[in-house]
């Protein structure tokens, strides 16, 4: 299950930086609003929302599968990010030129 996850997160997070890294605006902000988005909420309360809403919902669920669930699309925007940065690392600089001199 954790290697479905893990690559579930890889793929998805890879085509979210790609999306983020677009300039065609319909796939640019949708994927920066995600992962801010997404990156804001935490892991635990991702697992224990699924865990608790798939109950309301009346669909039987184990632990290991609430967080397998909750675990991939909370680590997409993670990879994201690193393949962002790995992919543009000028994403990372800003105006360092000024000093206080």
């Amino acid at each position: 299950m954790a290697a479905a996850a893990v690559l579930f997160s890889l793929v998805s997070g890879t085509l979210m930086a790609l999306a983020r890294l677009s300039r065609i605006p319909f796939f640019h902000y949708p994927a920066v609003f995600y992962i801010d988005v997404i990156r804001g909420i935490p892991v635990f309360l991702t697992i224990i929302f699924t865990f608790f809403g798939l109950g309301r919902l009346r669909i039987e669920t184990t632990v290991a599968w609430s967080v397998t669930i909750a675990g991939a699309p909370a680590t997409c925007p993670g990879f994201a990010e690193l393949k962002v940065h790995a992919d543009a690392p000028h994403l990372l600089q800003n105006d360092g030129g000024s000093s206080a001199s």
